[in-house]
C-alpha cells in the first residue's frame, strides 16, 4: 500500500520534519529550501525527495506537472527571524521574512488542499501574529490547533521550546482519491502496527534517554501538553534541578553555544563551517516530536476510517 506523502517547506539542512515524518510511515515527496549549503545537505539526506530552491516559485500546478500528484500532508518551518524572542524589534508578520513565509504557506495551502497542514516556528509567535496564522487557517477551510511544546518534552537535553500549529480539513481537494476512504486509513494504521514502529508509549523515546534520566526533573515539571504525548507526562529526568542539565555551564548555556564551541576547536573546521552547523542546528526540527505528529495523524485517521466503516455498516 503507497504510503501517504509529504512536503517539506523550510526544510533546513537537518531535514527534521521529514525524518520524523518518515520513520512513522510517510513518505517524503518533495522539500524546498533556499540556502544552496542547506539544501544539498537536505539533499544527502533525502535523494529520493524532489528538491526546489525558492517556495515563491511553487506552485500546485508545478508539483502536478513535476511530480504528477500533490502531497497529502504539508509541513513547514517558515523563517522565525522576524518572529523569535531573539530580535527584540522583530515585528512578527509583519516582517519581511517571517510574514511572506507565511504568506506562502497558506497560499500553498489553499492550492494543493493538503488534508494536513503542520507548521513549526517560535513559541513567540502567540504575540506576534499566531492569531493572523490560525484566522487565515480557518479562511481556507482549515481547522487548526496551536500547541507549545519543547525538546526537553521528548527526554532532550535543550529546552528548545517550540510553538506547533496542527491543521485538519475535511473538505478534500479535486482527485484526492484515498482521503476519506475509511479502507485506506484502516489497511495503513493495521500495516504500521505490525512494521516494527515502537509503540506509542515509547514514540519519543532514543537510545540515550536512559543515561539523560539522571540529570534535572524540568520535564516532570513541564509535561507535554498535547501531540499524543501524555504517555510521557510524568516521566521527568530524577534528581538535580535545571542547573544540572548541563553541569559544566550555567544553565542557560544553549545547545546550539555548546555546539559551536566543540566544532571551533577541532582543527580544520573553518569558522564558515561551525556558524554554518550551529546555524542548522538552530534551524532543526526534533525529530522525535515530528515522528510523534505523523503516528498522531495516522492514529486519527484510523480512528475516522473505523468510525466510517460503522456508520456504514449501521
Amino acid at each position: 500500500m503507497t504510503a501517504p506523502t509529504t512536503l517539506d517547506l523550510f526544510s533546513g539542512a537537518c531535514g527534521g520534519w521529514s525524518l520524523g515524518m518518515e520513520r512513522a510511515g510517510f513518505r517524503t515527496l518533495a522539500a524546498c529550501e533556499l540556502d544552496p549549503w542547506r539544501r544539498r545537505v537536505y539533499g544527502a539526506n533525502f535523494p529520493h525527495a524532489k528538491l526546489y530552491d525558492d517556495v515563491a516559485g511553487l506552485s500546485a500546478a508545478r508539483l502536478l506537472a513535476d511530480l504528477g500528484q500533490l502531497p497529502d500532508v504539508v509541513v513547514a518551518s517558515p523563517p522565525c527571524q522576524d518572529v523569535s524572542a531573539a530580535n527584540v524589534r522583530g515585528r512578527g508578520l509583519d516582517g519581511d521574512r517571517s510574514g511572506i513565509g507565511f504568506e506562502h504557506v497558506l497560499r500553498l495551502a489553499a492550492e494543493c488542499r493538503p488534508r494536513w497542514l503542520c507548521l513549526e516556528n517560535s513559541p513567540r509567535l502567540r504575540t506576534r501574529g499566531a492569531d493572523r496564522v490560525l484566522a487565515g487557517l480557518e479562511q481556507i477551510g482549515y481547522a487548526p490547533t496551536p500547541v507549545v511544546v519543547g525538546a526537553w518534552h521528548a527526554g532532550l537535553l535543550h529546552r528548545r521550546q517550540r510553538c506547533w500549529i496542527l491543521a485538519f480539513t475535511d473538505t478534500p481537494r479535486a482527485g484526492a482519491a484515498g482521503w476519506g476512504s475509511s479502507g485506506r486509513w484502516l489497511q495503513l494504521a493495521q500495516a504500521n502496527a505490525g512494521s516494527g514502529h515502537p509503540s506509542d508509549a515509547d514514540e519519543v523515546r532514543d537510545p540515550g534517554r536512559g543515561r539523560r534520566a539522571e540529570r534535572g526533573e524540568e520535564a516532570r515539571r513541564q509535561p507535554a501538553q498535547s501531540l499524543r504525548l501524555a504517555s510521557h507526562q510524568g516521566r521527568g529526568r530524577g534528581g538535580g534541578g535545571p542547573d544540572q542539565l548541563f553541569p559544566q555551564d550555567p544553565p542557560w548555556v544553549d545547545a546550539g553555544e555548546k555546539l559551536g564551541r566543540s566544532l571551533r576547536v577541532l582543527d580544520g573546521v573553518s569558522d564558515w563551517l561551525a556558524r554554518a552547523c550551529c546555524s542548522a542546528f538552530g534551524d532543526a526540527v526534533v525529530p522525535q516530536i515530528s515522528y510523534a505528529i505523523g503516528r498522531s495523524i495516522l492514529r486519527t485517521e484510523a480512528e475516522l476510517a473505523a468510525a466510517d466503516e460503522l456508520r456504514l455498516a449501521a
